[in-house]
């Protein structure tokens, strides 16, 4: 985004942090306070916008992101007709505790994990006593802020437990990430309806195995997952012996495991409330405390920050032959030299590239580049399952990751409609001025965190099969 732009004539526009399906932030810099801010910004009316200003407008929490303003303005330097809706929100400046995950791929194991999901518990339940139900619950909408304190954002999903009269409501509109769904909210019923601190109470149980286990459990709450499967049937024995086969280099206390499946049953009433979460054996005696977790938040920061191999990028598109420009620019690396900033991010400053990159570097001799990603397609396929596009000209395939669920109708509550959307991951394959060969994992829509995941199962197999046969 070009330098000096104002926002409704209060907030100096930095740069872009992050962008999701609804809305790109932005870093911004209040003109009369001189602090900085997080920015949501929207160019177009959206439902869940304006939902999520109302409900946080409503809760006041700290370890809720809190909103500072919102409104609708115009943008200096932009269409002078054209005005934005816009969310400003207290920085978390040490991003999400999915980065502290997954880039130094590691669990925060029971002990560590305790403390976080206790406050994320806690949380939660103060939302739910608030009104409201989360519906997103994900250990990419926990926030870090400049201390390491825990905060819970987007609020965009979020909608209230009760009526206009006061009365329980019972929910229909499937909303959230695929893999923290509760599996009420996928059975196919005409009269599907839900319980929102239920549902949360299901996403809170996968987030807690996330943060133990340092991956997901399950890609769907559905028997066709394999493990998912045991829950299913209600078969816990089953389940738990297939659970630690997967993951035998952790070992689990009997206590988590036993509070991981009554959190995650198929069956909503059986699942535990937060009482019952609060006081369970596995709950007691937290050992870490908030000096110690600030010290190990430190400690995988360094992970984060001096992630090199690895890096994602960001940047805008607004040119409608994507292809074209992705083939122009990534085929020759010289386009990228100049760039490159001491942690390995590239920081384009041209409006008509794509939006999500990871790459992966390695050094091989290849006789046969067609042949070669031929190979690599096959790999794929046979493991991942899903639809491959092909493009062998310019060496590069789509897998396309398809949704089973979609909600088109409205409902009686009148819910928002949301329409889930399939991630679709392009790998293409490129080579430098020095005959070294990359791999580019771009993300064409989808959800950002299971375009993470999924990239680095991919990543693992691409290695593999280099090692073993190159």
């Amino acid at each position: 985004m070009e330098k000096n732009l104002i926002l409704d004539d209060k907030y100096i526009i930095k740069n872009k942090i992050s962008y999701g399906g609804t809305s790109k932030v932005y870093l911004v810099e209040d003109i009369k306070k001189s602090q900085i801010f997080a920015c949501k910004i929207l160019d177009t009316e959206n439902k869940f916008f304006k939902n999520e200003i109302n409900i946080l407008c409503q809760i006041s929490h700290k370890n809720v992101v809190n909103i500072i303003d919102s409104g609708e303005g115009k943008i200096t330097g932009k269409n002078p007709n054209k005005k934005y809706l816009y969310i400003i929100l207290e920085y978390c400046e040490n991003q999400t505790l999915f980065n502290y995950i997954f880039y130094p791929e590691q669990a925060f194991g029971e002990k560590y994990g305790k403390y976080i999901f206790n406050i994320i518990l806690d949380t939660i339940n103060d939302i739910h006593n608030m009104g409201f139900a989360h519906r997103d619950i994900k250990i990419d909408n926990i926030l870090l802020d400049k201390q390491f304190n825990i905060k819970i954002s987007d609020f965009g999903f979020s909608t209230s437990l009760e009526d206009e009269e006061g009365n329980k409501r019972k929910l229909k509109t499937i909303l959230g990430t695929k893999c923290y769904i509760a599996p009420e909210m996928l059975e196919d019923k005409k009269d599907k309806k839900y319980d929102g601190k239920k549902a949360d109470i299901y996403a809170l149980g996968i987030l807690l195995s996330v943060l133990v286990c340092g991956t997901y459990i399950f890609e769907s709450a559905k028997i066709t997952d394999k493990l998912y499967s045991w829950i299913y049937k209600k078969k816990y024995n089953d389940f738990i012996s297939n659970f630690e086969k997967n993951f035998k280099d952790i070992k689990f206390s009997k206590d988590f495991i036993d509070l991981f499946i009554n959190m995650i049953k198929k069956d909503p009433n059986e699942r535990f409330n937060y009482n019952q979460i609060k006081n369970h054996p596995w709950m007691k005696n937290i050992e870490i405390d908030n000096e110690k977790m600030v010290k190990e938040f430190k400690r995988r920061d360094f992970y984060v920050r001096s992630r090199i191999d690895d890096e994602e990028v960001e940047i805008e598109s607004n040119n409608n032959n994507e292809e074209e420009n992705e083939q122009k620019i990534f085929r020759n690396e010289n386009n990228l030299k100049s760039y490159y900033s001491i942690n390995n991010k590239i920081k384009i400053i041209d409006e008509n590239l794509i939006k999500n990159i990871i790459k992966i570097k390695f050094s091989i001799n290849i006789q046969n580049e067609v042949q070669f990603m031929n190979s690599i397609t096959n790999l794929i396929y046979n493991n991942e399952k899903k639809i491959i596009n092909q493009s062998p000209k310019n060496l590069s395939f789509k897998i396309i990751y398809e949704n089973e669920e979609e909600e088109e109708e409205e409902d009686e509550n009148n819910e928002f409609e949301f329409e889930m959307v399939d991630l679709i991951i392009k790998i293409e394959l490129v080579k430098n001025n020095k005959k070294k060969y990359y791999f580019l994992f771009k993300k064409k829509s989808g959800d950002y965190e299971q375009f993470l995941t999924k990239t680095e199962k991919l990543k693992k197999l691409i290695k593999n099969y280099i090692i073993n046969n190159y």
